[in-house]
């Protein structure tokens, strides 16, 4: 057997799994999260929030924390869409790049 997958259920109770860590943030940290979490008639709530975590999810797989400490590429930005993530920001390439339906195209 490998590690456990970042989807199995009980990787979200041991605190030092990146997707504890992840759902985490997104529950006990993140605005944006909370109000698609308490949404009812949100748009494409479901997608949104997973969209998010996987973004998460990605940014403490990657060491997130380690990286420029003023956070250019507004990763883990509480107030901004994922594809807001660097979106519009032109002073850095790196981050999350969203095509026009929203789906993200890429992360750099």
């Amino acid at each position: 057997t490998g590690p456990p997958l970042f989807y199995d259920p009980l990787v979200f109770s041991d605190s030092t799994t990146i997707a504890y860590r992840a759902l985490d943030w997104m529950i006990n940290v993140d605005a944006v999260s909370n109000e698609l979490f308490a949404s009812t008639t949100a748009p494409n709530r479901f997608q949104e929030v997973l969209k998010r975590y996987a973004v998460v999810y990605f940014y403490y797989s990657m060491n997130g924390p380690s990286w420029n400490g003023d956070n250019p590429y507004n990763f883990m930005s509480t107030t901004k869409h994922v594809c807001e993530w660097n979106e519009g920001n032109e002073e850095y390439d790196d981050g999350v790049y969203c095509n026009s339906d929203g789906m993200i195209g890429e992360i750099r």
